[in-house]
């Protein structure tokens, strides 16, 4: 659970930085907090079912945010922009590895399995 909530914060800092063109910086700490703070009052919901509509909002977030993902991740592997001639060209986009990556192997690794934690429960 601490792991994920870190997880979760940093990379909430990161896209905050990313929105504000690295202007805003907030810490960990705050963002931990502040989503305590937005989660504590459903947790104190004793019936599941009134948290229906939120569970179908938060799908619909994760569904748009994997389809952004997908194109952004295809865009970026394959077009790379040719800045003399203006043009999109067919080439892989800057820091792409085709094969194995050792120095971010093991976030790859990471990332793979907090992603797939508890799929295993659902069947």
């Amino acid at each position: 659970m601490a792991a994920g909530t870190t997880f979760i914060a940093e990379n909430v800092q990161q896209v905050v930085a990313a929105v504000s063109q690295n202007t805003v910086h907030p810490s960990v700490a705050i963002i931990i907090s502040t989503a305590a703070i937005l989660m504590i009052p459903l947790c104190l919901i004793r019936n599941i079912a009134k948290l229906s509509l939120s569970a179908v909002i938060s799908d619909v977030l994760i569904l748009f945010g994997l389809l952004t993902l997908l194109y952004f991740d295809f865009f970026n592997l394959f077009f790379s922009r040719d800045r003399t001639q203006d043009t999109h060209i067919i080439t892989p986009g800057p820091g792409i590895y085709w094969f194995f990556n050792s120095a971010h192997f093991s976030v790859f690794v990471g990332t793979c399995v907090y992603s797939f934690e508890g799929v295993g429960k659902l069947m």
